[in-house]
């Protein structure tokens, strides 16, 4: 094991404090045989105003789809009929006075849009200046001293471009729902209706992505792995400690022993991760939720929502009548107070589909909780989004018969409207979380820092995960170059008195 002649910055391994800045091999920890060594010390940093800020991003872009639905739901779509000016004013410069009736849900609606645009561009701006500009000095100077290939994890490029991409989806965003004015298309509304949703669930992955628990929980599922004891934020402490700061606290620890072998990461509870096979429910609950309100924008745009005006039977039967002389008979033999319009065929069906992929929803979410909760055995953090989906789903139920029973009342529509986006966000963070666990605790860059610890090439489950502790525990032993305490100490440290 060879060693850099100068003094280079401190980076410290989290669990015994050695300084990997002097090992010019990026692996194990030589101390100590932490295989988590490298990953925890170039992890990429937790800025808490920009994760507040990408939650602030979340909550602002649904206030906009509620906003929309109320648009939709009262029927102002078309009530400012020019764009990208407001009755042919700067939209910024509309007078208040004017903002009356339809107008006003509409114009707010484009305003803030626009908020959501000026976020995305900040979000953008400033994720270029974290994950592509900055990067830690420490880590900088490491892997150009370094003879291993090893990206550098604590930058994230995919980040900036997912912002990016959100910049550019939003102004697609708001050129699709120009158009749709300019335009009166009934097929832009819809795919405005569904573009919003996709943008909710980028800003959803922002969010996670930046947060605390990306950045600290699967290290820290690790570190319990290898017997090391303490929360993300006391075993993060070490790696900002001074060489003295760290050498205290491992007093009457053997300079050179390296620890027992300890759980590989795929033997028992806290040494199990979540097996990939958990990802396929994930997304199928998420495909699933995102084909049903592809449904019910359909429904919306189309004015189906009374399509069938009772529930829970269809036009009095099971399976509601879908050609036009059957409709118009069962119209017709309605009682008076309860007359209603004449509907397409295509309407009922919409209106029909819709309902019956309620039932499918219904049932794999059911599916999806119990499978999660048992291939995670009750991860809580993904227990928390699963509850939220049961109770969110019992509301939207409730909603969508509420929606029927009131003749169509806009509340109840907006309600079920914006319900159904919060499932789908919360779906969305679900999905995120099951990804995130079910991956390498160590990100790819890391992984292949770690040389001894190969690559799952073949995508197999974490319960047939290799050893990597036990490997780079072993590529460590190797490295050690004496079982002997030495006078000077390791790592450019002093042995403790």
């Amino acid at each position: 094991m060879s060693t850099t002649p100068s003094n280079p910055p401190a980076l410290h391994c989290p669990r015994c404090g050695y300084n990997l800045a002097v090992v010019t091999d990026a692996g194990a920890c030589p101390e100590c045989g932490l295989a988590e060594a490298w990953a925890a010390a170039m992890r990429p940093a937790y800025r808490a105003a920009l994760h507040w800020f990408a939650v602030a991003f979340v909550l602002v872009t649904f206030a906009l789809i509620v906003l929309g639905g109320t648009v939709t739901s009262k029927g102002a779509g078309l009530a400012v009929p020019d764009w990208p000016t407001t009755y042919d004013y700067n939209m910024f410069l509309f007078p208040p006075s004017m903002w009356k009736g339809g107008v006003f849900y509409e114009h707010t609606h484009r305003l803030l849009g626009s908020v959501v645009g000026m976020m995305a561009i900040a979000m953008a701006v400033w994720l270029g200046m974290t994950e592509i500009r900055n990067q830690k000095p420490e880590v900088k100077n490491q892997i150009r001293n370094s003879k291993s290939e090893i990206r550098n994890p604590s930058r994230r490029p995919w980040l900036f471009w997912l912002s990016v991409g959100v910049l550019v989806l939003v102004i697609v965003q708001g050129v699709m729902g120009g158009l749709r004015v300019t335009e009166m298309s009934i097929t832009l509304a819809i795919l405005h209706g569904i573009t919003a949703q996709i943008f909710l669930c980028s800003t959803v992955l922002l969010a996670a992505a930046t947060g605390k628990w990306w950045v600290s929980d699967p290290l820290s599922l690790l570190r319990e792995r290898a017997g090391v004891r303490g929360s993300a934020d006391e075993q993060g402490k070490h790696t900002s400690q001074t060489p003295s700061d760290a050498i205290a606290g491992t007093q009457g620890r053997t300079q050179s022993r390296v620890p027992s072998p300890q759980p590989s990461l795929s033997e028992g509870r806290g040494g199990q991760t979540i097996p990939r096979r958990a990802r396929a429910y994930a997304w199928l609950l998420l495909t699933t939720l995102f084909f049903q309100l592809i449904l019910g924008a359909a429904m919306r745009h189309t004015e189906s929502g009374l399509a069938i005006p009772d529930f829970p039977t269809a036009y009095g039967q099971l399976i509601p009548p879908l050609n036009e002389a059957d409709i118009h008979a069962a119209v017709d033999a309605m009682p008076y107070e309860e007359a209603h319009p004449y509907y397409s065929p295509a309407q009922v069906g919409v209106h029909f589909a819709h309902r019956i992929f309620a039932l499918l929803v219904v049932v794999v979410t059911g599916l999806v909780i119990v499978r999660l909760s048992k291939l995670s055995d009750r991860e809580p953090a993904l227990i928390r989004p699963m509850l939220t989906l049961v109770a969110l789903l019992a509301v939207q139920i409730g909603l969508g018969v509420a929606v029927i029973w009131s003749i169509g009342h806009p509340e109840f529509a907006t309600a079920h409207q914006a319900t159904g986006a919060a499932i789908l966000a919360v779906a969305a963070l679900l999905a995120i979380r099951v990804y995130r666990l079910s991956s390498d605790p160590l990100s790819p860059g890391e992984r292949d820092g770690v040389r001894g610890s190969p690559a799952d090439e073949h995508g197999a489950d974490r319960q047939a995960t290799p050893n990597v502790l036990a490997v780079t525990r072993s590529r460590a032993q190797s490295q050690v170059p004496s079982p002997q305490p030495s006078p000077q100490g390791r790592g450019g440290r002093a042995v403790p008195a």
